[in-house]
């Protein structure tokens, strides 16, 4: 089973880890997946590419700011390492 595989049985997000309203795990067109949770303006979470040869996650951290109830501005980082 692969990374990408793995990822995909991660969908339930609770709700302590939620606090910025777009945690989850979320799918680019290259079919890349990542994992995100917030909480105490924390982003945290696990990104997968789907391209090269990728056999495990890569861990990322950011910030985020509940700016309105609508509106959420966030920023992360991905270690490639």
């Amino acid at each position: 089973m692969d990374c990408l595989s793995d990822m995909c049985g991660l969908n339930e997000i609770q709700s302590n880890e939620n606090s910025c309203s777009r945690a989850g795990v979320w799918k680019n067109e290259l079919s890349s997946v990542m994992r995100i949770t917030c909480s105490d303006g924390e982003i945290r979470g696990m990104y997968c590419s789907a391209v090269g040869h990728v056999t495990s996650f890569y861990q990322l951290s950011g910030r985020y700011l509940v700016a309105t109830d609508d509106t959420v501005i966030m920023g992360w980082t991905v270690s490639l390492r």
